[in-house]
């Protein structure tokens, strides 16, 4: 929905209009991927509850001394990494709790909540294949759906296990590709996380070299709001849905975590890393702004002026935060064919440089996209005054130059992993291709269109080549119909260009005709 091609969307009917007559295809299949309300649609048909057989399974739990041999596989940095919602001290009493007989026939919520909590641990580290003791006979959808079980199960007040249980599962279900059951969780944990005061800052004394486990808990549970928070900026994204945790209500002042170092490289299958990595603070409070300045309801009515405005504004932070990064991991302008990301120091810090310049690149295209929104309040057929005309050329240019970058940085293999494999993020291609897509049936003729063809075509190789990395019936659905996508957009391309050049041709023959 947030793209445009003179002020109209493109999934509009003047704008579905407008593709049909640049292309002379049909707009069926476009209109069914980018329908509203698709990122919240159920993706495949596997049941969140699938994975044992009954009850008595379900109380079930692998040998503890096996299961901490499993964790210690992993590093302390890379379970910093990889599991930012966790602390390794309050991990320990959580998988304690939830290996402790209960009496009755009840057990206590906080029981059910501490299991929760454990299995959505196991689902990441099955996913992320961990290495090791790996526990073969429970597999990372039977982990997740008994931790969603024990969710169910927990009645009690909100507590740090259940939360981590919803904000593990949320980034579970997010990099299988089950966005319906992800926003889900999403919400619940934002609710969590404020009646667990986590969106109030409240310094941790630290007098004593050791926090006491309250002061730990409270400083955990302001790191859980951080996770929340910046995903929530995110769903609002990429979904047009409105931010849970509004900014009016949260204090979003105090420090940023640190932060780690990895020494295991071989032991995790880190081209699944990406969504499971913490965002950075300052981005998440600059993606409120954008969602808030640009796409929020308000933002869609304000006159073009004031939306160049904004968009100046919002890219000057941009920048700021881009310059305020280590020269290490700082992300780069654009990304050249001959010129991808080269690790340098340790492999935290390449796969964090990967991680930004993903994101620089998606927010760069994010902010500058709407200026296709210019001459909304005018007539289709007339142009905008010419120095909003220029500055509408940057901004495009800006973001064309941003999706070729995404594009030809996922499209090569990840240097530093001895093997030939590539970074498992749909989401960044998606967005890359729309800006292409657009261009092209604009501007059909010459060689730049070709071009973006070719690179629009490279939005396709990225995807296949994530395909044999799909492990679920979820990731499967969701690489196939993103590759569904990608190929409809470079049928309409295509189309648009051939039909382009036959009608250029015809009107040199016509000129040639009349010369003569």
């Amino acid at each position: 929905k947030n793209w445009y091609h003179k002020g109209a969307p493109i999934i509009s009917k003047n704008g579905l209009e407008w593709i049909a007559s640049r292309t002379d295809q049909s707009t069926a299949t476009l209109r069914s991927f980018l329908s509203p309300g698709r990122y919240s649609q159920p993706d495949c048909k596997t049941s969140s509850l699938q994975g044992y057989a009954s009850a008595g399974e379900l109380w079930d739990l692998p040998d503890k001394s096996l299961v901490h041999k499993w964790f210690s596989a992993l590093s302390h940095s890379s379970l910093q990494m990889l599991f930012p919602s966790l602390d390794t001290v309050l991990f320990e009493e959580t998988v304690d709790m939830a290996y402790r007989t209960f009496e009755g026939m009840h057990a206590s919520y906080l029981h059910t909540s501490a299991r929760a909590c454990f299995w959505a641990v196991c689902a990441i580290m099955s996913h992320l294949k961990v290495s090791g003791h790996v526990i073969s006979s429970f597999n990372s959808s039977t982990c997740a759906a008994r931790a969603e079980r024990f969710l169910e199960l927990s009645n009690g007040p909100a507590n740090c296990d259940f939360l981590q249980a919803l904000v593990l599962l949320y980034k579970y279900q997010t990099a299988i590709g089950e966005h319906s059951r992800a926003v889900a969780l999403h919400s619940a944990a934002c609710r969590m996380v404020c009646e667990l005061n986590g969106h109030s800052y409240q310094p941790v004394k630290r007098n004593e070299v050791e926090s006491s486990l309250f002061e730990r808990r409270k400083d955990h549970t302001r790191r859980l709001f951080w996770l929340c928070y910046h995903t929530d900026k995110d769903v609002a994204l990429l979904s047009g849905l409105p931010p849970t945790l509004a900014n009016e209500y949260c204090d979003v002042g105090g420090p940023e975590d640190e932060g780690a170092d990895a020494s295991d490289i071989d032991t995790i299958a880190w081209d699944r890393a990406i969504p499971f990595l913490p965002g950075d603070p300052p981005l998440g409070v600059l993606k409120e702004k954008i969602f808030r300045l640009l796409y929020s309801p308000l933002a869609l009515k304000i006159i073009d002026s004031e939306l160049l405005t904004r968009i100046r504004h919002l890219d000057d932070e941009l920048e700021g935060w881009r310059l305020s990064v280590p020269h290490e991991i700082r992300p780069k302008l654009s990304i050249s064919q001959s010129q991808c990301l080269s690790p340098t120091g340790t492999f935290p810090s390449y796969l964090r440089s990967v991680q930004l310049q993903l994101e620089y690149h998606y927010l760069l295209t994010v902010i500058h996209t709407p200026v296709r929104r210019f001459g909304a309040a005018q007539d289709a057929e007339t142009s905008p005054p010419e120095e909003l005309h220029s500055v509408m050329h940057s901004s495009i240019d800006l973001s064309l130059e941003a999706s070729r970058s995404t594009l030809r940085l996922l499209n090569e293999p990840i240097a530093i992993l001895k093997q030939d494999t590539f970074w498992y993020s749909i989401i960044y291609p998606l967005v890359a291709a729309m800006p292409l897509f657009v261009n092209i049936l604009i501007h059909p003729v010459g060689s730049q269109a070709a071009a973006d063809a070719k690179s629009l075509a490279l939005a396709l190789d990225v995807i296949t080549k994530m395909r044999p990395s799909a492990t679920s019936d979820c990731e499967l659905t969701e690489t196939g119909q993103a590759h569904q996508l990608i190929t409809e957009l470079s049928k309409l391309v295509s189309a648009a260009i051939l039909k382009a050049g036959a009608i250029s041709r015809t009107n040199r023959l016509h000129v040639n005709e009349d010369v003569h």
